[in-house]
């Protein structure tokens, strides 16, 4: 996990974990709620999987998000992750995958 400072001050972190809801690394990100709509978390999303498929052999990334959050829907849709599958009412699916 990485912590996401902004002029000094810790505002979120984002990072990868292994799951056993997925076969991929999940994302993960987190800001504070007077840092979220600013571009930040997609900022640090872009930089970690620019990271994770230029330096590991992973050749997909997932993020499982609640169907309410919006922002964080907003987020991976901006990054360039896709819609994968559902698993009920209150998880949602995304990936992406390397551009082999």
């Amino acid at each position: 996990m990485w912590k996401i400072v902004v002029d000094g001050q810790l505002i979120g972190r984002a990072g990868l974990d292994r799951s056993a809801l997925a076969d991929a690394p999940l994302l993960s990100y987190a800001l504070a709620p007077a840092m979220r709509g600013r571009g930040y978390a997609s900022e640090a999303v872009m930089v970690i999987l620019a990271w994770a498929f230029g330096a590991t052999h992973v050749e997909a990334i997932m993020a499982i998000i609640r169907p309410a959050n919006a922002m964080s829907i907003a987020v991976a849709r901006r990054v360039g992750m896709t819609l994968h599958s559902r698993t009920d009412e209150h998880n949602l699916f995304f990936v992406k995958h390397t551009h082999k």
